[in-house]
């Protein structure tokens, strides 16, 4: 496997790198919108590593896959204005939620955010970052065909 280097030695031009190698300007939607799902993952990756109960572990590591996944396409350049290469579907949305409906089985009633830190507060950062993603793509447009709109946003949200 060969070596990726931190720094690329371009130049900055104005213009970034997409995974085939186009170039593309760094105010392109596109890099915004999977950088943002690249901080998602993040959140979700430190979530994963603060949580002990392994079906909630299990959860977030998939939901980390799925938007490992999504990430890679977005930072794909389209094959045409009609192609869609979303590959998450409303069966993996209703999926994530059927999961978290039964992580909220025999707790008590919620009653308002906690400001503890650690996890609490990870899981309210998680949850900004998804909010954000999903503003920024509805109000542009960008990557809305399929679930990767409500995805984000029911990974965390929950």
């Amino acid at each position: 496997m060969k070596k990726s280097n931190v720094y690329t030695r371009t130049g900055d031009q104005g213009q970034t790198s997409l995974a085939d190698g186009s170039r593309i300007s760094k105010f392109d939607v596109r890099l915004d919108s999977y950088g943002e799902i690249d901080e998602l993952n993040s959140h979700v990756g430190l979530l994963v590593s603060l949580v002990r109960e392994e079906r909630v572990r299990e959860m977030l590591l998939d939901v980390q896959r799925t938007l490992f996944v999504v990430g890679a396409l977005l930072a794909m350049p389209p094959k045409g204005e009609k192609t869609s290469t979303c590959v998450l579907t409303k069966d993996h949305v209703s999926n994530l939620e059927q999961c978290i409906d039964s992580l909220h089985e025999g707790l008590p009633a919620w009653r308002g955010v906690r400001g503890d830190g650690g996890i609490s507060q990870e899981i309210r950062d998680a949850g900004a970052a998804a909010r954000r993603d999903g503003r920024h793509r509805h109000e542009h447009g960008t990557a809305q065909t399929g679930g990767i709109k409500h995805y984000g946003n029911d990974a965390i949200r929950h």
